[in-house]
């Protein structure tokens, strides 16, 4: 440990000593009050960084270290508007910048505009499996705090990492973590994790300043090669563990991105002080609910909808065949449309408005791997390929929360069919899709999907059955985006229904144990195969109460198995009756 870094252990350890928190820990960590003042020592000593004042050879090495991993792949893009509000924010307050994760090179993008437009560097909290040598002893001289990736049931740590916070936060220093706390292996945002952010609201009261601001960051790539590794993962692969060998795969994966543009855009800044008044006398961790909920939503209408998450989407029924250019642009216009009419932000559309830029994106995504060019008599055609499913989804779903209430909408419309109320079936959704989605309260819920029900049924003729509103339309959207989440579902359900005894044990449950003995034959949706879907499925279960070990649950677990067979089925039967590839409806598929 360095000089630097023992002397802000030391001021910290003082300032606690002999404090009433302090001295509960021994009891709340069940050690002597000796060995938790010495575990708490350690603790502290572990995660303090040398700070940004620290040593300037160490910050310019790792910049000389990182640039190749980011500077050399994509060209930046960012939000002037934003920047600006946050420039003349962060000189009054701290600031803790708290982007979704798809990237390990998020970060350095942060950091190179948080500097191109004068601001100090910020305090990043990692995960300690980023402490290899050289990042390690690198990244604690240049302000980097290695942090635990699981410690909820270690009061002393969770100390440890409170009186840090509130060391900082008293230095008016600018933090940054990641609030999804992992990189989304399905292109989705994620759900925000609440730990770090009650321990920040901790540390805002005990270090005694007047406010901080929490700044939402989006963060998005037209092509992203580390994609391919993160499906791997999800669908059941191991994990490499990071290392020098992982930074050199990582820099020349990153060569297919090369030309290619990454986007930066800043939700608005939050303040905390704010927030715990509006909680009142609900209390800091109601705060901290409704700050999760702001900050989801916050990061869900900074994040665009790329160009190629709707070539994506409306190629994901490549395997009838592949697709010719005027056969995807024709696609693509009515999606499009939509978007405009909804004022979605669609990045790089101006990039497929003619033919030559149109092919230009699809022959990236061809190299990136996502789609398999196949040749035609006078142009190439292009599809998803067989071993693609996954890495498609990935770029489908990540503009997805743009479009997710009209797919709730048209699955909500079949129930119409089978008499119940459309309104019913939505509300059922809601509590089957949070788990995946980020979805409106209820109340907006509603409404919106009222609205996009209405706009479904419109040109509707009275005598016409409920099923000629969605065939009328020129793209479907609940089989792309819905079919594979309700699939996984349906594989959960019937696990739990069939496997004996499934509750034993359910620490040591892993989806592995449900994915043993697919039949892929039998799958519609191959990247329903999926562990975050899987986890996603199980939160669901256990919030219907489906993991209990009352005499009812058995029958009631049967009961879900049920519902989700007769979803996927409309689903099914939705995607099949979409029998024009590419979504094309009655357009002509001549070259």
């Amino acid at each position: 440990m360095s000089r630097r870094r023992a002397r802000i252990a030391a001021g910290i350890l003082d300032r606690w000593a002999g404090n009433a928190d302090v001295l509960r820990l021994s009891i709340r960590s069940k050690l002597p009050s000796g060995a938790a003042e010495r575990r708490l020592a350690d603790d502290v000593q572990g995660l303090v960084a040398d700070g940004i004042g620290g040593q300037e050879w160490a910050r310019r090495l790792m910049d000389l270290l990182l640039y190749p991993l980011s500077g050399t792949a994509w060209r930046l893009e960012h939000d002037v508007t934003g920047l600006t509000e946050v420039w003349e924010l962060s000189g009054r307050y701290p600031m803790v910048f708290l982007p979704a994760h798809r990237s390990y090179a998020d970060s350095l993008l942060l950091d190179r505009i948080l500097r191109s437009a004068g601001l100090p560097r910020t305090y990043r909290l990692a995960g300690d499996n980023l402490s290899f040598w050289p990042l390690g002893a690198l990244g604690r001289r240049a302000g980097t705090i290695f942090i635990k990736r699981d410690f909820g049931r270690d009061p002393t740590y969770h100390f440890a990492v409170r009186a840090y916070l509130a060391h900082l936060l008293e230095q008016c220093a600018h933090l940054e973590w990641y609030p999804e706390a992992g990189r989304t292996r399905t292109g989705r945002l994620r759900r925000i994790r609440p730990g770090l952010l009650r321990i920040l609201v901790n540390a805002f009261h005990d270090a005694r300043i007047d406010d901080l601001y929490l700044v939402p960051v989006s963060i998005t790539y037209d092509v992203l090669p580390e994609a391919r590794t993160l499906v791997d993962e999800d669908r059941g692969g191991p994990k490499r563990p990071e290392g020098l060998s992982w930074m050199l795969r990582y820099y020349r994966a990153n060569r297919v991105a090369r030309g290619g543009t990454a986007r930066l855009v800043f939700g608005e800044p939050l303040s905390l002080r704010q927030q715990l008044a509006f909680a009142g006398d609900a209390g800091d961790w109601a705060a901290v609910e409704t700050i999760t909920h702001e900050l989801a939503h916050q990061l869900a209408g900074a994040t665009p909808l790329t160009v190629e998450s709707a070539l994506t989407l409306v190629l994901a029924e490549g395997e009838r065949g592949p697709q010719s250019l005027r056969q995807i642009s024709r696609a693509l216009e009515p999606l499009l449309a939509f978007a405009a009419n909804r004022r979605i932000p669609v990045a790089g559309k101006d990039r497929v408005r003619g033919p030559r830029g149109l092919q230009t994106v699809l022959d990236r995504l061809v190299r990136a791997g996502v789609l398999t060019e196949v040749e035609g008599n006078f142009q190439p055609g292009y599809r998803i390929g067989a071993e693609q499913h996954h890495i498609a989804a990935y770029y489908r779903y990540s503009g997805s929360h743009w479009l997710i209430m009209r797919a709730i909408a048209e699955l909500a419309l079949l129930a119409a069919e089978d008499a119940v109320d459309p309104g019913a079936r939505a509300i059922r959704l809601r509590d089957l899709l949070k788990h995946v989605f980020v979805l409106p309260e209820p109340v907006e819920y509603a409404e919106v999907v009222g609205r996009e029900v209405a706009d479904l049924v419109r040109a509707r003729r009275p005598e016409d059955p409920i099923s000629a509103s969605l065939g009328n339309q020129a793209f479907l959207l609940a089989p792309r985006l819905l079919g594979p989440v309700l699939e996984a579902y349906h594989r959960v359900a019937v696990w739990l229904r069939d496997t004996p005894d499934p509750l034993r044990d359910r620490r040591r449950w892993s989806c592995t144990e449900v994915f043993a003995g697919i039949d892929m034959s039998t799958v519609h949706w191959p990247e329903s195969v999926s562990r975050e879907l899987c986890r996603a499925a199980l939160a669901a279960a256990a919030a219907a109460g489906l993991m209990e070990s009352e005499p009812d649950a058995a029958q009631a677990r049967s009961a879900f198995a049920d519902e989700l067979a007769a979803l996927l089925d409309q689903l099914v039967h939705l995607a099949r009756s979409d029998t024009v590839p590419g979504l094309l409806r009655g357009l002509d598929e001549r070259l």
